[in-house]
């Protein structure tokens, strides 16, 4: 063993870890051997290491991030661990929000029964929409930067054609395995006459859909989704999945996120026009 160094059992005993979690920290990088044997791969550390591993231990109590622990070990400085854990306080600050929303939204289940939500559902009879298109697969958390990119180029298109846009923008998400990156088609509808039409545009085909509304964040439309959930599991035919969102009024329209409202169309055909897309929900509408 080299002089001045400690086994990696002798350092685990005194720095209160298990080897296997020494082992663990080498590997991604957080508390790297100051020497390992060329010929056997055992690891020793420097009494030295002992300071560095009780912070990567308090810090992976606070389930601080692993890249944001390596830069705390690495950089040794007050100011750089002051501001990695300004950061982590914000993240879980955060997550604290998001557990009491969902808390919230859980209890309102309770107050609000499944089968009550399902009475917010309504069916409508849609007609075929000449609109512009654009579709990408992104995870969930890049889909809003996407789709806000997506309508100003569409809209910037649909200037250059000449074509009117003639209601609010939309977007298709086909039948998906749960897994990311998403599959999601941007849409807006248009009106007019081209020479030669550009590739964007389309056709999408009518047909029957049950309509959830959907009013304030999107981070709350899960409730409408279950209305129609329930609403879907009353009925005998099966639906169809390539289920459309259409944004009546969102970031663009109005400032406080309350007054947000988009509605949900879920395509109740045959499985032989699953294919098939709807228009606008704001066109002709028969109430079941």
């Amino acid at each position: 063993m080299p002089a001045g160094l400690l086994s990696i059992g002798t350092f685990a005993r005194a720095a209160a870890l298990s080897v296997g979690t020494l082992r663990h920290y080498h590997d991604e990088g957080l508390l790297v051997p100051a020497y390992v044997d060329p010929g056997s791969g055992y690891r020793y550390y420097s009494a030295a290491q002992l300071y560095d591993a009780e912070v990567v231990r308090r810090l992976r109590e606070l389930d601080m991030p692993i890249e944001a622990v390596r830069t705390v070990v690495r950089a040794r400085d007050a100011r750089v661990t002051a501001d990695a854990l300004t950061e982590h306080e914000q993240t879980m600050a955060r997550r604290l929000r998001e557990a009491a929303a969902i808390v919230e939204e859980l209890q309102s289940l309770v107050t609000h029964p499944i089968a009550l939500l399902a009475g917010r559902v309504e069916v409508r009879t849609l007609t075929p929409q000449d609109v512009l298109a654009l579709t990408t697969r992104a995870s969930q958390a890049q889909l809003s930067q996407w789709l806000g990119g997506a309508y100003a180029e569409l809209a910037e298109l649909a200037g250059r054609c000449g074509l009117a846009m003639t209601g609010p923008a939309g977007a298709i998400y086909p039948e998906q395995d749960g897994a990311e990156p998403l599959t999601v088609t941007a849409f807006i509808p248009v009106d007019g006459e081209t020479a030669t039409d550009p590739p964007q545009r389309r056709t999408l085909t009518g047909g029957h859909f049950a309509i959830g509304r959907h009013e304030g964040p999107y981070e709350q439309i899960g409730d409408t989704y279950r209305a129609l959930g329930a609403w879907l599991s009353g009925r005998g035919e099966p639906p169809a999945y390539d289920i459309r969102e259409y944004y009546l009024a969102g970031p663009g329209d109005v400032p406080d996120p309350s007054g947000y409202l988009t509605e949900i169309a879920w395509p109740l055909e045959t499985e032989q026009d699953a294919a098939q897309e709807p228009a606008h929900p704001s066109q002709q509408e028969e109430p079941s």
